[in-house]
């Protein structure tokens, strides 16, 4: 992973809703972590260096693999290219993991409005991290749950109780924690991995004559009819070569 991006990737596990977040998951707030969607949406910044995988994601991928705190058993990514026929502009990865939990991040770079969300489900309650909320809104907690009558599963709502948060700068707060711990420190290379998985199967699905695939991945090559748009997915399991 480029130097540039491996910086981006951390930056939002310093965010102080992210922390906060995490603190929730771990001390088992949310009760057993079932499934995470994020989403981060935008009409450009458009790039020619990277897709939006690359761009955008590492991000999502970061905040998800820390608070399954695993890496995913399997990744299936999809992406569509509509600008560029190598470069993706929408990609959406799914992601299993050992333990039972699901994840999907859906990025894009055309998309009519700005969303930078992150939505985790437990099964005693729901966290939504929304960026574009004031901070007064940024991290809320929905004590939903599910009651069984007569072996039919009720959801009963509740309001959302926003968290309170101490108030920061994410890219000063991991600027200040870089100049702590300056001396080596263990590589994490589960986001590395995820995203060099998930790029290597765009890579793989790009071609419309590829080879036939090798044993453990798929991929699809498919167009809309009347459509200069192109789709592709590609499906691998887990682990794959760094």
């Amino acid at each position: 992973m480029p130097s540039s991006h491996r910086a981006r990737s951390k930056l939002l596990q310093y965010h102080p809703a992210f922390i906060k977040l995490r603190e929730l998951v771990r001390e088992g707030v949310l009760g057993r972590l079932e499934y995470i969607s994020s989403t981060r949406l935008n009409l450009g910044k458009v790039r020619r260096e990277e897709d939006i995988l690359w761009s955008f994601a590492p991000h999502d991928l970061s905040m998800i693999l820390s608070l399954v705190g695993q890496e995913p058993s399997e990744v299936t990514a999809q992406g569509g290219y509509y600008l560029h026929k190598t470069i993706a502009d929408v990609t959406t990865t799914l992601l299993a993991f050992p333990g039972g939990e699901q994840a999907h991040v859906f990025v894009s770079w055309l998309h009519p409005f700005k969303e930078q969300k992150l939505v985790v489900t437990g099964d005693r309650a729901m966290a939504v991290f929304d960026d574009a909320q004031p901070w007064s809104r940024k991290l809320l907690l929905y004590p939903h749950r599910i009651e069984w009558r007569e072996t039919m599963p009720v959801p009963q709502k509740a309001e959302a109780d926003p968290v309170v948060l101490d108030e920061g700068e994410p890219l000063n707060l991991e600027c200040r924690h870089f100049l702590d711990c300056i001396a080596n420190r263990p590589k994490r290379r589960g986001l590395i991995r995820a995203c060099n998985c998930t790029s290597r199967l765009m890579s793989t699905s790009l071609a419309r004559s590829a080879p036939a695939p090798a044993s453990g991945t798929s991929s699809t090559f498919c167009r809309a009819p009347g459509s200069a748009g192109i789709a592709r997915s590609a499906r691998m399991s887990w682990p794959v070569p760094t």
